[in-house]
């Protein structure tokens, strides 16, 4: 649990610089959930979320956040576990939407990148750049 709370913090930390931020799911599979965040998803994102041990989803798919507050916190309410059946190593991770919604996500760790990702062929790459997977496939 303490290494969670030190990603969620450093990423409420890191989201703090931005304006605004939209987050989308981005990935999921064998377990791991991928969320990204941008502050225009038609050219790139800044920043990765992963999950890992994912063992339940609740919420919006694409949301908006406000990220002048902190957005990502671990419910102190077990009941959200109990009602999923969940008893092992696991939090509830309770994300803020500027809807005044939440997304909450059921996971054992999370970890996260805060490269560059562009979604279109760019050449001379800096440090923490890089092109979206799906760009390198297209271009080989």
């Amino acid at each position: 649990m303490h290494n969670l709370n030190i990603a969620i913090n450093d990423i409420n930390k890191y989201v703090s610089q931005f304006t605004w931020l939209d987050f989308e799911v981005n990935k999921y599979g064998s377990g791991e959930l991928m969320m990204a965040a941008s502050t225009d998803f038609s050219y790139y994102h800044q920043l990765e979320v992963y999950f890992s041990k994912v063992r339940f989803y609740s919420g919006a798919f694409e949301w908006g956040t406000n990220p002048k507050e902190e957005i990502l916190f671990i419910m102190d309410d077990k009941k959200i576990l109990e009602e999923n059946k969940i008893y092992d190593e696991c939090a509830a991770v309770k994300i803020l939407t500027d809807d005044n919604t939440s997304v909450i996500i059921g996971c054992s760790s999370i970890h996260f990148n805060t490269d560059t990702v562009f979604y279109y062929k760019r050449e001379n790459l800096k440090n923490g750049e890089r092109l979206a997977d799906w760009v390198l496939k297209e271009n080989r």
